[in-house]
């Protein structure tokens, strides 16, 4: 299995960009991860199992799956689904787990108006490309798990509820789909069948809860690095966000060398802010980040 990198970019302020730097550990940048129930988009959750749901028909059929005990597209009625009863109970059910998934927010666009506006200071602040995210040259389905590869932490990019083969999350399910067919397939007892049955959705329903969002946000172009905390609630810390609410956060550590390049806001005086940067890096002994201007034409006044 091939594995490539490719830059991904976290929009930031100027102010919150060199606290992470005044805070740098065992040279490890330390970043808030949210909890992924609390973050902006309130709906991605139950959308992304109603999503799920509707590929399910699909991905048995590229299985071979024709028993219909073993289909799970056959638990939860149309009208509940619809309704988004039966999502909302399994979505419950995950929130009630020991499965905490916190994530990091990054971007494929390195030079975004939205963005700029919406994270990035409205224009002052700045974009930070690592080399995060993900990319599988060849088939991964001997990979299947979200938050650890040889300790180097990772994004995958988020699916906006098209069905399209390359998707993580449509990649992921039909994996997890796959794994529980192989296991399940000779079972004749319908307890043991529904008790796999219910292992599977545990697990559809997580990468629903980070991968799939609503095509609202589809701007965004997110890539994700995910961290779960299992059991260990004392990693937990709270904050609040500049709506007032309270939102559940871990730190998180990112290798200063994955960070490579930076992006200084196009509302930024640029070459006072790139003469800041670089005596803070030489305070802190990394001379190798290569520093960009915006190409983009916005101001704000």
């Amino acid at each position: 299995m091939k594995i490539v990198r490719k830059t991904v970019y976290h929009y930031t302020s100027l102010d919150v960009f060199f606290k992470i730097l005044d805070g740098i550990k065992n040279n490890q940048l330390i970043f808030y991860a949210s909890r992924v129930y609390e973050l902006n988009d309130s709906t991605e959750l139950l959308y992304g199992l109603k999503k799920i749901w509707k590929w399910l028909p699909q991905i048995e059929k590229e299985l071979s799956i024709n028993d219909d005990r073993y289909k799970l597209s056959k638990i939860g009625t149309d009208n509940e689904l619809m309704s988004g009863i039966f999502p909302k109970i399994i979505l419950d059910g995950l929130k009630k787990s020991k499965i905490n998934p916190f994530v990091i927010s990054f971007s494929n666009d390195k030079d975004s108006i939205p963005m700029w506006n919406m994270y990035g200071d409205k224009g002052n602040g700045v974009a930070l490309g690592f080399d995060l995210q993900l990319e599988f040259k060849k088939d991964h389905s001997e990979f299947s798990d979200l938050t650890n590869m040889d300790g180097r932490p990772f994004s995958f990019s988020m699916s906006y509820g098209n069905y399209k083969p390359k998707d993580a999350a449509l990649r992921f399910v039909k994996i997890e789909y796959s794994n529980y067919y192989n296991k399940v397939g000779g079972f004749a007892n319908i307890e043991d069948i529904i008790n796999k049955q219910l292992d599977l959705i545990d697990k559809i329903a997580f990468i629903s809860a980070l991968l799939l969002k609503h095509s609202s946000f589809s701007y965004e172009r997110e890539s994700r690095l995910f961290y779960n905390i299992i059991g260990n609630l004392n990693d937990i810390k709270f904050r609040t966000n500049s709506k007032g609410n309270v939102i559940p956060y871990v730190e998180a550590p990112i290798p200063l060398s994955l960070l490579k390049k930076i992006i200084v806001g196009p509302c930024c005086n640029a070459s006072q802010v790139k003469k800041t940067i670089d005596l803070k890096f030489q305070q802190i002994g990394k001379d190798n980040i290569k520093i960009e201007n915006s190409k983009v034409p916005y101001r704000d006044f």
